[in-house]
C-alpha cells in the first residue's frame, strides 16, 4: 500500500459542555445555552475569518 507522511499546521479546537441529565428540571435550559453559546461562537469566528 503506497502513502504518503504530511505535517499538518497546530489547530485551536474548542468545545462547548455542561453536565445534565433526562431527569433534571433544568435540562432544556442548560441544552438551550449551549446552543446559544455554540451559535455565538460561529458568528465571532466568521467575522474574525472575514
Amino acid at each position: 500500500m503506497y502513502y504518503e507522511v504530511v505535517t499538518l499546521k497546530d489547530k485551536l479546537v474548542v468545545g462547548i459542555t455542561d453536565r445534565t441529565n433526562n431527569t433534571a428540571p433544568d435540562v432544556g435550559e442548560k441544552i438551550s445555552q449551549c446552543g446559544n453559546v455554540f451559535t455565538q461562537m460561529k458568528l465571532i469566528v466568521r467575522y474574525i475569518i472575514a
